[in-house]
């Protein structure tokens, strides 16, 4: 992670939406205004304010989130497990410790996955019907596979946050023998940036679109102009 704190955060940042586009590096649009709020509150994560994004369209904060979705998946995690899958290669000493933290990274890889196939699979189909219901005039989304807002809030696991957290300090912990370890250090940087990425993501998912979509929903099925059906 070469250059300056601000630069890492404007490449994390712009690296998601350029995933389309790899080939050209050519990066996507993007509101600009929503660019500088998301930026500033990875600078200040403290002053995170959910009302600083609910100004935005659902769509917007959607395919922020799916592009994040896509990052993770096709960028950081692989990252992350080449990066911990060759820590032994630089530093012979580490390998107990990396066979010890590739249990836990895994683990977390396979619930991340899942938490991301559930939410691309049931929740943004869903939210992206609603968001077109006014403009075509229709609930276009099959009654039989809908999940329901609610039900997606009691059921849907959201503390993978606090689950990296507790591998950070496992790692950590792990390394109290190695402290002198380039490749352990840099390992607990990007961890410790992730959980961070992770942290927003969530609060945008959990304190900003949530919010926004039960009353998108609400306005949608309370209206005498939208017809309901797949």
């Amino acid at each position: 992670m070469k250059g300056s704190s601000s630069d890492v955060l404007h490449q994390a940042i712009d690296r998601r939406f350029a995933i389309d586009h790899a080939e050209t590096n050519e990066v996507v649009a993007i509101n600009n205004d929503f660019y500088m709020d998301i930026l500033s509150v990875f600078h200040a994560p403290e002053c995170f304010d959910p009302d600083d994004f609910k100004k935005y369209p659902v769509e917007v904060i959607l395919d922020y989130l799916k592009r994040t979705h896509q990052f993770y998946l096709q960028k950081n995690l692989p990252e992350l497990s080449f990066a911990a899958a060759t820590m032994a290669e630089r530093e012979p000493r580490l390998v107990t410790l990396q066979e010890m933290f590739l249990t836990f990274f895994t683990d977390f890889r396979d619930e991340l996955e899942k938490h991301i196939a559930e939410e691309e699979t049931h929740l943004f189909p869903y939210l992206e019907a609603l968001g077109k219901a006014d403009a075509i005039g229709k609930l276009n989304y099959d009654a039989s596979s809908k999940m329901k807002l609610l039900d997606f809030l009691l059921h849907h696991n959201d503390d993978l946050e606090n689950h990296l957290q507790d591998l950070v300090k496992k790692l950590e912990l792990m390394a109290e023998g190695a402290k002198d370890s380039f490749a352990l250090k840099m390992m607990i940087t990007r961890l410790s940036f992730f959980e961070l990425d992770l942290r927003i993501h969530g609060r945008l998912e959990d304190e900003v679109l949530m919010p926004m979509a039960l009353q998108l929903e609400k306005d949608v099925l309370k209206s005498d102009s939208i017809q309901f059906g797949g």
